[in-house]
């Protein structure tokens, strides 16, 4: 797996896979923050919604998992 941090002009080996975590100011249902994690991995994409109630992100809302195969076929259709 390959990244890039400025658009696409260079990319770097990412052999572990990418987490990338988007900060949310507001969950719909809840009363605080939370984040969005979307783990990338030699197979696919694991999305993961986590909150925080009485610790810091201790609760996880869902989690939602894709194969690259089936990405592919989603965006043919």
């Amino acid at each position: 797996m390959k990244v890039s941090f400025d658009n696409g002009e260079t990319f770097i080996d990412a052999p572990q896979g990418v987490l990338v975590v988007q900060e949310l100011e507001h969950i719909p249902g809840e009363d605080g923050s939370g984040e969005l994690h979307l783990s990338l991995t030699d197979e696919g994409i694991i999305t993961d919604l986590w909150v925080s109630r009485e610790e810091p992100l201790d609760h996880n809302l869902g989690t939602m998992s894709q194969t690259y195969n089936e990405l592919a076929e989603q965006l043919i259709e």
